[in-house]
């Protein structure tokens, strides 16, 4: 089934076409795979990027839309007024980085974690020692994340994080 990258609609899918998305891996060097991956990967780094972050202002068309953007009353870190019937730049940029780490892994972004299987024990001789010692988990992705955050932070609602990379404040 076709993405519907439609600003604003009620069925709408996706932040970023299967094209958007091959131009931004075909700049980074990074191997393109079928469009049918490709596809699912923008659903689950669309839905990521939509409900992971608290985003700045209102969607424009209120409850009536699927998805976080387009919204009103959006100003960017540098002061300049945000369209309100458009995705701005810095939603398809990380959704096309979520979109990469989605293809390499897919639910990267949404784990299961099964902590039963996931505890170990080592011994030597009569001592033994138990651990917790996780799999892959989002703690693997904090670099992407960090860079995700990085391009959406202009955008996001004062004091918001995604929760998942931390915020820090100088003082």
């Amino acid at each position: 089934m076709a993405l519907i990258v439609t600003p604003g609609a009620a069925t709408a899918d996706a932040f970023i076409s299967v094209a958007y998305y091959k131009g931004f891996a075909s700049a980074r060097g990074v191997a393109v795979p079928s469009d049918t991956l490709i596809e699912a990967a923008i659903r689950r780094a669309t839905q990521f990027v939509s409900q992971g972050y608290t985003f700045a202002g209102y969607r424009t068309n209120r409850r009536a839309q699927s998805l976080a953007w387009p919204r009103h009353d959006v100003v960017d870190r540098e002061g300049d007024a945000v369209a309100f019937d458009t995705i701005p730049t810095e939603i398809e940029q990380a959704t096309a980085v979520v979109t990469q780490l989605e293809i390499a892994t897919p639910g990267a972004m949404a784990p299961v974690v099964n902590a039963t299987r996931q505890v170990k024990s080592k011994g030597i001789g009569s001592l033994r020692k138990e651990f917790f010692a996780p799999g892959a988990s989002l703690a693997a992705y904090r670099p992407a994340l960090l860079a995700v955050d990085d391009l959406l932070t202009g955008l996001l609602a004062v004091g918001s994080s995604n929760g998942l990379v931390g915020e820090a404040v100088r003082r």
